[in-house]
């Protein structure tokens, strides 16, 4: 039996401090980082 490791990229839109729509990326859920502006 081969157990694999699973890698989960993720991206998030939430909003930044000020409001504004913003993009995280991340793996796993974890050490998202600020990505920039969607649009």
């Amino acid at each position: 039996m081969v157990l694999t490791k699973r890698v989960i990229p993720c991206i998030d839109v939430d909003l930044d401090d000020e409001g504004d729509p913003a993009v995280y990326t991340g793996v796993n859920f974890e050490n998202l980082e600020y990505t920039g502006d969607p649009v």
